[in-house]
């Protein structure tokens, strides 16, 4: 009996060790892609002001699309880059949107 209270206790333990591990992962995703699509940004802004050959629009838009719309979003507005650009700004706040729902729901699934 004892050890089977034991064997649940570790098993519970695991179980929120794991949970922690699949948050910091998350996080840290999240960090590399919103960073990556920052400096994706101010290279392309760097590169229309020196004339160079450009970064796609649909690099730009597909890495805020896969978590990147919070970079994106203060890379444009920081730099002034494709902010004349409607669809620009439609992909980030339907990006942000769906990004931010997706962070409540598991977040939510956690605690509760």
């Amino acid at each position: 009996m004892l050890y089977q209270l034991s064997k649940r206790k570790s098993l519970f333990l695991y179980i929120i060790i794991m949970k922690f591990y699949c948050i910091k992962i998350i996080l840290i995703f999240y960090i590399f892609v919103n960073l990556l699509t920052f400096f994706l940004f101010f290279a392309d802004k760097r590169k229309a002001v020196k004339g160079k050959w450009r970064i796609s629009e649909k690099t730009l838009l597909l890495l805020c699309f896969f978590g990147g719309a919070l970079g994106g979003f203060a890379a444009m507005k920081l730099f002034r880059h494709k902010t004349k650009k409607r669809y620009f700004y439609a992909v980030i706040i339907l990006s942000l949107l769906c990004q931010f729902a997706l962070c409540y729901f598991r977040a939510k699934k956690y605690i509760v």
